[in-house]
């Protein structure tokens, strides 16, 4: 009995390990300054093959879009939504019962931000999703962090923390306020890239493929 229980140890020890090397999704992120006044934080992933990366903007119920959350604004502020670049495709996925769109091979996702200081901080991570045609990966993050200098005519940098959840919803950009920067739980608690199935489908099982009635 006792060798049954270390031999099954020692067995999901070893699949854990294996599903957290694998890592479908590759996320680089940089910052680009446009101009004395402007920087854009843009997100590169390529996919590997027959993964899809979700794209922004998708129904409360369905798989997790896309989303930039800003922790900390400092002499900056975010402009205009969160926004994707490369072959976004829009089909009908029989497993949520709705048209979702997404990406294959490759993406981008770009949040401006005005520089309003002579310089800027600005702190936050990208949360998205992923699915093959078997499983899903728990919602992942990628964090950025990045300073620079802004216009040298700005007056000196002080931090946003204005809470805008109308416009976080409708822009797919979350501006989190100061006293909640104290809160860890809300960012996504799978921080690795793991193949397995998201709780947030009713027939999700970790580890196992997803079901096509």
């Amino acid at each position: 009995m006792k060798i049954r229980k270390i031999t099954l140890f020692v067995f999901l020890l070893l699949s854990l390990t294996m599903m957290a090397q694998q890592t479908p999704v590759h996320f680089k992120v940089q910052q680009k300054q446009t101009s004395p006044s402007e920087v854009e934080v843009i997100f590169t992933a390529k996919i590997d093959k027959g993964w899809h990366v979700y794209s922004t903007g998708l129904p409360a119920d369905g798989p997790t879009s896309a989303t930039l959350h800003t922790e900390k604004a400092e002499g900056a502020q975010p402009v205009g939504k969160l926004m994707p670049r490369g072959r976004e495709l829009n089909v009908d996925d029989n497993i949520f019962g709705m048209k979702l769109r997404y990406f294959e091979n490759s993406v981008s996702f770009i949040q401006k931000y005005k520089i309003t200081g002579k310089t800027y901080n600005i702190k936050g991570y990208l949360e998205y999703g992923a699915c093959n045609d078997e499983m899903c990966m728990p919602p992942t993050s990628v964090d950025f962090n990045y300073k620079g200098n802004g216009p040298a005519d700005a007056p000196q940098a002080t931090e946003t923390t204005t809470e805008e959840d109308g416009a976080a919803a409708e822009t797919a950009t979350v501006l989190l306020p100061t006293r909640q920067l104290r809160q860890p739980a809300r960012r996504p608690q799978h921080r690795r890239q793991l193949p397995t199935r998201p709780e947030w489908h009713r027939a999700a099982t970790y580890g196992s493929p997803l079901s096509r009635n």
